[in-house]
C-alpha cells in the first residue's frame, strides 16, 4: 500500500489503457497511497480537475481506494478470526526465533530501520547515496506532507513499544517486559530517544523535498537522532529480552 516513489508513467499508462490488475507485481509502485498522492496532488488544482473529466482516471482512483480498503479489511479480519488466538497461544510464547514476541520485535525493528529511518528521511537526505541528496524520493513528493507522515510513524512506533492505544490509554508493552527484567532504565532511555527523534523530525519543514534542498543538515540531524533509537532497540533491548534479530542487516547497525 505504500511503495514510494510511485511510478507516474505507469499510472498514466494504466489510466490510458483502462486495462490493469491493481494487485499485480508489475503495478506494485503504481498503487496505494503514493498513487493517490500523485492522482490528487500531481498537478495544479485546475489540471487535476480537468484530468478527472476522464472516466478511466476516476476508475483508477476508485480501484485504488477499493484496493486499500480491501487489504486493510482483510488484515483486520484475519487477525480477529484465527490469527490473534494463534499469536497469543502458549505454543508461540517465549522469545525463541519464530515466537510471537520475536516476530513483533523483528518486524518493528525492520520497519523502523529501513522504511522509517531510511525510507522517509535517510534516503532522500542522501545518507545512502554518498551524501548526494535525493529529495524527489520523499514519501509525499506531490502532497507535500512527508514530515507529518514521518512524525505519525514515529508516534505509532512509540505506542507499540509502550503498548498504548491510539487514544492514549496505557497498556502492556515492551517497556513492561524490560521492567520485569530489571531493565527499567533502558525502557526509559528508549522512550526518551524516541521523543528526541520525534522532536528532530518535527524540526523539519514540509514540503520535505524543499527542506532538503534548502538545508539538508536538518534532515541529516534527524536521521542521526533516529539512529540512536535503533542502537537501543536493536542491540540493548533484544539482548535483555533474549530475542534474536533474524532479518539481514544492511549497514552494520
Amino acid at each position: 500500500l505504500n511503495t514510494f516513489p510511485t511510478d507516474a508513467s505507469r499510472i498514466e499508462a494504466n489510466v490510458a489503457s483502462g486495462t490493469y490488475v491493481i494487485g499485480a507485481v508489475v503495478n506494485a509502485d503504481a498503487v496505494g497511497f503514493p498513487a493517490l498522492d500523485y492522482l490528487l496532488h500531481g498537478a495544479s488544482d485546475a489540471e487535476i480537475l480537468a484530468a478527472f473529466a476522464q472516466d478511466s482516471r476516476k476508475d483508477y482512483l476508485r480501484d485504488n481506494l477499493s484496493f486499500i480498503q480491501t487489504a486493510v479489511s482483510q488484515t483486520a479480519s484475519n487477525w480477529e478470526n484465527g490469527y490473534q488466538e494463534n499469536f497469543l497461544s502458549a505454543s508461540n510464547a517465549g522469545t525463541d526465533t519464530g515466537s510471537s514476541l520475536g516476530m513483533v520485535i523483528n518486524a518493528m525493528t525492520l520497519h523502523y530501520e529501513r522504511f522509517l529511518r531510511d525510507g522517509k528521511i535517510g534516503i532522500p537526505a542522501g545518507v545512502r547515496s554518498a551524501g548526494v541528496p535525493r529529495p524527489t524520493l520523499v514519501e509525499s513528493v506531490y502532497g507535500g506532507y512527508s514530515v507529518d507522515l514521518a512524525v505519525a510513524n514515529l508516534e505509532a512506533f512509540k505506542r507499540l513499544f509502550l503498548g498504548n492505544t491510539l487514544a492514549g490509554a496505557e497498556g502492556v508493552g515492551l517497556d513492561d517486559n524490560l521492567e520485569a527484567l530489571d531493565a527499567a532504565p533502558l525502557a526509559e532511555s528508549i522512550v526518551a530517544e524516541i521523543d528526541e527523534a520525534i522532536a528532530a523530525v518535527q524540526n523539519l519543514t514540509d514540503p520535505l523535498d524543499q527542506q532538503i534542498q534548502a538545508d539538508n543538515q536538518l534532515a541529516i540531524t534527524a536521521f542521526q537522532q533516529m539512529q540512536d533509537v535503533v542502537a537501543l532497540v536493536k542491540s540493548d533491548m533484544t539482548s535483555v529480552l533474549g530475542v534474536t534479530i533474524t532479518f539481514r542487516d544492511i549497514d552494520g547497525d
